[in-house]
Parts: C-alpha cells; sequence; structure tokens
C-alpha cells in the first residue's frame, strides 16, 4: 500500500474513532434519558406531546445551528485563523455571535406568541383542540428559548472543530442528556404525580440543558484565547460571507426537515403512540448512524477537499472509496442485528413503566423498516461530501427535493397497509433512490471515478454479509428467548440471547470477511496496529 494512500485512510480511521468513541457515549446517556422518558410516560399522549414540542426547536436548530451554520462558519473562520490577527479573529466571532443571538432571540419570541398555530400547522390539526394539543402548545412555550442555547452552542462547536477540538464538541450533548434524566428524578415530581404534570419538569429540564450545552462549549473557548463581545457591525465581511454560504445550506437542511416533519403530520393523525414509536424506533436506528457514519463523513470532507485543492483525482477517489467501504463494511452487521435482535434490544432499553408490550412489538415493527435503509441513508452521507469537496452544493440539494417529493408519496400510499412502519419503508426506499442517483450523477461530476474498480471490494462484503445474515437467522431460531429459556429472569434471558447473536454472527461475519480477503479489514488491522509494530522494530 502507497505510503500516501496508507496516511489518508490511517487519517479517516483514527479521527473517526476518537470522533465515535465521543459520540457513542453522548448516545448512550441519550438511550439513558430515552429509557427514563419512556418509563414515565410510555407512549402515552404526553409523550406524543413532549416529543412534539421538543422536536419543533431542534428543526428550528438545524437551520441557525449546526446543521446550517457550521458549514458556513468554519470556511471563512478558517480564513481568519491563518492571518493570525487576533483583534480580527474575536471581531469575526463576535459579529457572527451578536447577529445569531440577535435573529433567533426573535425567532424565539415569535415562536413563543404562535405558539398555538405553529402547532396547528405541523400536526395538521385545525380544529380537534384536545388535551393532547393543548399539551403540546403549552409545552412548546416553556421549551422554545432552548434554541437559543443550542444556536450559540453550535457557533462554539464550529470555533472548536476548527482549532482541530473535536471531542468537547461530540460530548456536549451529554450535559443535555443528563440534565433531562435529573430534571425527571428531582424535578418532575415536584410537579405532581401523573404524567400531565410531571411532563413540565422534563420541559425545564431541556432549558436548563441548553444552557449547560452552551456553557460545556463556550468555557474550552474563552480558555482557548478567544474574547467574545456585543459587536453590532453587521456588514462586518467575515459575518456576510458566512450569511451567504448559509443560504444553499438553509436551503438542503429545509428539504431534509420537511421529511421530518411531514412524517410527524402522518404520524399524528394515525392516535396515539404513532409519533412515538417512530421516535423510539429512528433513535436505535440513529446509534450506528451517529456514532460510525456521522463520524466518518466528518473527518472525511477534509481530506476529500484538500485532495480536490491539490488536484489529487487518484487520492480523491482512493479516499472515497475507502470511506464507503468503511460504511459498507460497519452498517451491514448493524442493520442485520437491528433486523434481527432489535425486539429485544428495545425491550432492554425500555419496556418497563408505561412502555408496555404493545409499544415495544409497535416500536419494533417500524424499526425493521428503518434498518432495510441503514446503509442507503449512511452511503448517502458520504456521497454528499464529495460532491461539497468539489464545491457542488446543488447536485445534492437538487437530487433530495426528488428524493424528499418520492419520500411523501410514497407515505401517503405505504400508510394505508403498514400505518407507521409505511413511513418508516418510505424513508428507507427514498434513501436508496438518493443514494443509486448521487453515484451516478458524481461519475459525471468526476470522470476519473470507476466504480467497477471497487465493485468486488464491495461483492466481498455484501457476500460476508448475507452469511451473517443467514448465521443469525438460524440462531434466531435455535436461541429465540420467546421459545427457550435459558435463564428465568426475562430480563437476563434476553440479554443472553443477544450477545449470543452479536458474538457467533459477528464472528461468522469476521471469518467470512477474513476468508474473502476484505481489503478494508485487514487495513484496520494495519492501522491500529501499525504504532506498536514501530515500537517493537525500535
Amino acid at each position: 500500500m502507497p505510503e500516501t494512500d496508507f496516511h489518508n485512510k490511517k487519517e479517516i480511521t483514527k479521527s473517526s474513532f476518537t470522533f465515535g468513541i465521543f459520540t457513542l457515549i453522548s448516545r448512550v446517556s441519550g438511550f439513558a434519558r430515552d429509557m427514563a422518558i419512556a418509563y414515565i410516560f410510555g407512549t402515552s399522549f404526553v409523550a406524543d406531546a413532549f416529543l412534539v414540542a421538543f422536536r419543533i426547536p431542534n428543526t428550528f436548530r438545524r437551520f441557525v445551528g449546526e446543521g446550517a451554520l457550521n458549514p458556513a462558519f468554519i470556511p471563512v473562520f478558517a480564513d481568519y485563523l491563518k492571518t493570525g490577527d487576533k483583534k480580527q479573529i474575536n471581531q469575526m466571532i463576535s459579529a457572527v455571535f451578536t447577529f445569531i443571538t440577535i435573529i433567533v432571540s426573535a425567532i424565539v419570541v415569535l415562536s413563543i406568541i404562535f405558539a398555538k398555530p405553529i402547532v396547528q400547522v405541523l400536526t395538521l390539526n385545525f380544529s380537534n383542540f384536545d388535551d393532547k394539543f393543548n399539551l403540546t402548545v403549552i409545552l412548546l412555550r416553556i421549551i422554545f428559548p432552548y434554541l437559543l442555547m443550542v444556536s450559540l452552542a453550535a457557533l462554539m462547536m464550529g470555533i472548536l472543530n476548527s482549532i482541530k477540538n473535536f471531542w468537547i464538541s461530540a460530548a456536549a450533548p451529554i450535559a443535555l442528556n443528563l440534565s433531562l434524566i435529573f430534571a425527571m428524578i428531582f424535578i418532575s415530581p415536584l410537579f405532581g404525580d401523573t404524567p400531565e404534570k410531571k411532563v413540565y419538569g422534563l420541559a425545564l429540564g431541556v432549558l436548563v440543558g441548553g444552557i449547560l450545552q452552551f456553557a460545556f462549549q463556550f468555557i474550552p473557548v474563552i480558555m482557548k484565547g478567544f474574547h467574545i463581545y456585543p459587536f453590532f457591525k453587521f456588514a462586518h465581511e467575515g459575518l456576510r460571507k458566512v450569511i451567504r454560504l448559509m443560504l444553499p445550506t438553509i436551503y438542503g437542511q429545509a428539504i431534509h426537515e420537511v421529511n421530518i416533519i411531514v412524517d410527524t403530520m402522518l404520524a399524528w393523525g394515525l392516535g396515539t403512540g404513532a409519533v412515538s414509536y417512530l421516535y423510539y424506533s429512528n433513535h436505535l436506528m440513529q446509534l450506528p448512524l451517529g456514532v460510525f457514519t456521522i463520524a466518518i463523513s466528518t473527518v472525511i470532507l477534509p481530506l476529500l477537499s484538500r485532495n480536490v485543492a491539490n488536484n489529487s483525482k487518484d487520492e480523491f477517489k482512493k479516499s472515497l472509496f475507502y470511506g464507503m467501504e468503511m460504511v459498507l463494511f460497519i452498517m451491514l452487521p448493524c442493520s442485520i442485528i437491528l433486523l434481527l435482535g432489535g425486539k429485544e434490544i428495545i425491550y432492554i432499553l425500555f419496556e418497563r413503566g408505561k412502555f408496555d408490550h404493545i409499544s415495544t412489538m409497535e416500536t419494533y415493527f417500524t424499526l425493521c423498516f428503518y434498518s432495510i435503509g441503514l446503509v442507503f441513508i449512511s452511503g448517502v452521507r458520504i456521497m454528499v461530501q464529495a460532491f461539497y469537496a468539489n464545491k457542488d452544493t446543488k447536485t445534492p440539494v437538487n437530487v433530495a427535493i426528488i428524493a424528499m417529493i418520492l419520500n411523501i408519496i410514497l407515505n401517503l400510499i405505504l400508510i394505508r397497509f403498514l400505518r407507521w412502519g409505511g413511513l418508516a419503508l418510505a424513508t428507507s426506499i427514498s434513501a436508496m433512490f438518493n443514494f443509486s442517483v448521487l453515484i451516478i450523477l458524481l461519475k459525471k461530476r468526476v470522470p476519473e471515478i470507476r466504480w467497477s474498480e471497487d465493485i468486488t471490494a464491495f461483492l466481498k462484503i455484501i457476500g460476508a454479509s448475507f452469511v451473517m445474515a443467514v448465521s443469525a437467522g438460524i440462531i434466531r431460531i435455535l436461541f429465540a428467548p420467546d421459545k427457550i429459556i435459558l435463564i428465568q429472569n426475562q430480563f437476563l434471558n434476553y440479554i443472553i440471547f443477544l450477545v449470543i447473536l452479536c458474538c457467533l454472527s459477528g464472528g461468522i461475519y469476521l471469518l467470512s470477511c477474513h476468508l474473502s480477503k476484505v481489503e478494508v479489514m485487514s487495513t484496520l488491522f494495519k492501522i491500529f496496529l501499525h504504532k506498536e509494530k514501530k515500537e517493537i522494530r525500535k
């Protein structure tokens, strides 16, 4: 393996590993939060009301927070960092900070005033103002100021990432998760004994969590020597560049959020529990997606951009192929485990308190359809970065628009037959379409890319995954915890089954990869053993 090629693969792998570790810790704390919510509120109308109220400011957050801000802020901020002029750097940060504070504060005030029509539009509820609807409006008014804190936290994230400090921003969501858990244990009981009253304590926990998330990143930024102060020069060149770059990214985020809103609106109309089934199943899917795919896509963009800047088309192709192989190598086994062990995972994580067996089965039903699209959703994340590296932001957005329309059409069709499962399946199919079209268009954008050159590596991983799926199915039949009681305690019985399923099928997968000489697995071993071998030689 050429030294440059190995160095690029090592950079992708090691950086993704570090980012992924802290993201994993964050996600685990998120699951602890969801377990607490499920225990206290289950899939009741109170849970639906809170999840909708919480999702609305999070939707706005992606427009004014890390979803749209960081891709625009980081490149501009990097130019200022190169100058080394601390005064100009601090002015640029302060101008953006002041602008975001004013704009987002206005959004918060208006959203609190018009909370009722916002909920009406997003739930398509214009006549039935029942308890769930009224509770959602109240919770939304309590939670919405959270948007300001997380938007400013996103700016701090951009600053830290620009100076190659990734772990703090990856760990920051832990503060929010711990705040919600603390609120449910100690604050919610102060409001009353019923879920309808306890949920107000949870809403306050969101506000405190937002403040902590901001402080967790703001303090390190100040400690790094940056100074942030009110700076009302809205004609500042740095701010103007950020705003110009944000516009297309906002447009791209809007497409993604429309899909989420449409799913929520349609699920709302399916009755109590539907929104929660989608929420919990989607969060389970997001665990491997967040830990592995987001990590890989985050670190691969700067590398691909350098390849493009240096006109290193061969290195660009190799880096992209390696990123795709890593995603396929990790995500296919994850999909199989979620499909064949998802019910037990949901039982272990959530089935207690108000989250009953029916909630488990309906959430698992939805998860199965999400799992089908996990690989394609991951693939889209990597492919989009390849376009961005080539300074092409229009193509992914245009493809996403078509995929969004397809998703909405499929939602309306599949919901009749599969209900909330149809919404998840529509997401998977549209992701498959999005991924396929991006592959074709990238070949036209970068003619040097020849997917046929790497097809053998992809087929080897797919073949090994097929062997794993068959073995996992056999293990499911032989050791199904509903039929074979390995131990009397059902909770422990399910854990033992999952350990057997993951270890045996995972071992067979790795053995299959080894026998078929899957290159990405060999490369991973070389990377993590490279330092040790060098030290031994010394």
